[in-house]
């Protein structure tokens, strides 16, 4: 039952997605160019405790939550989100 942990991280990832959403919504269309940048708090990865790794790749940003150690060949666990703003 190891894939029962992957809706919570998806759900902590997708919340990320719509912060961002929000900041370049709230700031004409520029992309936050680090997390600190988002200004309400979000949830870490639940797999390290630590913050996402998140990368600007303009025009999109990249969101990767890192697998457990214990699934980490599994590509299930590898969960990446791209996003693209569109103004």
């Amino acid at each position: 039952m190891k894939w029962l942990w992957l809706p919570g991280l998806r759900i902590a990832l997708l919340r990320h997605v719509d912060a961002r959403r929000l900041y370049v919504v709230a700031h004409d269309g520029r992309l936050p160019a680090q997390q600190s940048d988002i200004p309400v708090p979000l949830p870490d990865d639940p797999f390290t405790g630590k913050p996402f790794r998140y990368e600007v790749s303009r025009p999109a940003v990249h969101l990767r939550g890192a697998a457990p150690s214990a699934v980490k060949q599994d590509p299930t666990y590898h969960v990446h989100y791209e996003v693209t703003f569109r103004r």
